[in-house]
Formats: C-alpha cells, structure tokens, sequence
C-alpha cells in the first residue's frame, strides 16, 4: 500500500475561500429585502385572491359576478407576476453565492 506524502503546509488546510467585497454584501442585502418585501406581497395577493373566491359564491346579481371574475383574474395574473420575479431573486441570490 502506497501512502501519500504532503509536500508543503498549504496541503493540510482547505482552500481559502473568497471573502465578499463591501458592494457585493451590499447588493445580497438588497436583493433580501426586496425577497421578503415580494414574499409579503404574494401573501397579501393570495389572501386577496380568497376573499374574491369566497365573495364569488355567495354574489347573485350579474354585475357583481362580472365584476367578482374580473378581481380574481386581476389578483391570479398580479400572484403570476410576483412568483415570476420571486424566482428571478432566487435565481439572482444563488449565483451571488456561487460567485
């Protein structure tokens, strides 16, 4: 059996990792916040859009069921967006720690 020999000091510790610069830990900060902020968001959309899907079931009168469809389309496609640009930050945070 053949053993390995360690040839310097650097060989017995791991690699030194990169540390953030100032701006970048500046820039994942932002992109945090605006994370929760759109998480919040979607929250309060979803809640919105539960509330239209409760209304709608209990409405009688054709304007209002009109107008009921037309604020759950509106809060689907506003949920729709927010998911989008939710994953866009995931996206974004993950390549700034794979930096």
């Amino acid at each position: 059996m053949q053993t390995q020999t360690i040839t310097s000091p650097a060989e017995l510790q791991p690699p030194k990792q990169r540390h953030a610069t100032k701006a970048e830990r500046h820039a994942a900060e932002h992109l945090r916040e605006d994370y929760h902020k759109l998480l919040l968001d979607a929250g309060q959309i979803r809640a919105n859009l539960q509330t239209a899907q409760n209304n709608f079931n209990y409405l009688s009168g054709a304007k209002e069921i009109d107008a009921c469809i037309y604020q759950i389309r509106t809060d689907q496609c506003h949920l729709a967006s927010t998911l989008v640009k939710l994953q866009e930050l995931q996206d974004r945070m993950q390549n700034l720690l794979e930096q």
